[in-house]
């Protein structure tokens, strides 16, 4: 190989490297610009940390679950089926008992119409399926389906 072939050739590998190091830094710097202006439209653009502020933002916007006390009591309507999970507290009235979940909010239950199960406990673990009957002042569920003790 001539001595003028051998710096042709570097010179164009040169050359090429030179122009995709420039390539490189322009889109770098125009993604870079993108990020300044606010969020890239695309959210696939998204940085892992950007990910999770931005997750967080809309988790601090949401309402409580529904298959909490909480959640029923700001959220349910009359009529809306609900499962939760707690304990039974006390005794209200004949077919009327306090059921607390998990975080210690509570409401009324009520048994009436369908039997109370005999080995209802309290202060011990249940999954309730009920319905809503009020949500006005004070919230009410009426018991459909509790499950044997867990």
């Amino acid at each position: 190989m001539s001595t003028s072939n051998c710096y042709k050739t570097k010179f164009f590998k040169n050359l090429a490297l030179s122009f995709f190091s420039i390539v490189l830094f322009t889109n770098c710097v125009k993604a870079h610009d993108d990020r300044i202006n606010g969020f890239p439209k695309n959210p696939d653009e998204l940085s892992f940390l950007e990910n999770i502020k931005h997750h967080q933002n809309l988790k601090d916007k949401m309402p409580p679950p529904p298959n909490t006390v909480k959640g029923v009591k700001e959220n349910a309507k009359e009529g809306d089926y609900s499962l939760l999970r707690g304990v039974f507290t006390r005794k209200l009235e004949k077919y009327i008992f306090e059921f607390k979940d998990e975080k210690g909010d509570s409401l009324e239950v009520s048994f009436e119409g369908v039997q109370i199960p005999l080995d209802l406990t309290f202060n011990y673990p249940y999954f309730l399926w009920g319905c809503v009957l009020e949500n006005d002042e004070v919230t009410v569920i009426q018991a459909q389906f509790l499950s044997p003790k867990l």
